[in-house]
């Protein structure tokens, strides 16, 4: 079952009793703040998160975010701004797509950690 972050706070109290066949039913909390990703991961039937903010506030919580593995299924950013990453904030987030063309075919590579599951464009810059 799919609800937004703002369903979850309405809606809290019943749906920590939702439980549907077995095992009980999960849900799949989206349009998380980066600040909230953590704490939202962590209920009890939560199966996987996806976070939305601006870039800065991903880059706040990216070494978080990191954290979350297979509970983070992904992130929106809703600003073209660069992040500002650390290079330890980098080095913990694995690869990002990756895009090659040969003879007018363009092959995409999956990457992996975090940054396979940021949606879209987007640009980082590492700061000291």
């Amino acid at each position: 079952v799919a609800i937004t972050m703002a369903q979850w706070n309405v809606s809290a109290n019943a749906l920590a009793d939702l439980q549907i066949g077995t095992p009980t039913q999960k849900l799949a909390l989206l349009d998380v703040l980066p600040s909230q990703a953590t704490a939202a991961a962590a209920l009890s039937n939560v199966l996987t998160v996806s976070v939305k903010g601006s870039s800065a506030e991903v880059a706040a919580e990216f070494t978080s975010l990191n954290g979350l593995g297979a509970k983070l299924d992904e992130i929106e950013i809703t600003d073209l701004q660069p992040m500002q990453l650390t290079q330890s904030q980098i080095d913990g987030a694995g690869s990002p797509d990756k895009g090659t063309k040969v003879n007018k075919v363009i092959t995409v590579t999956q990457g992996t950690g975090t940054f396979s599951k940021i949606r879209g464009d987007f640009d980082y810059q590492l700061k000291a």
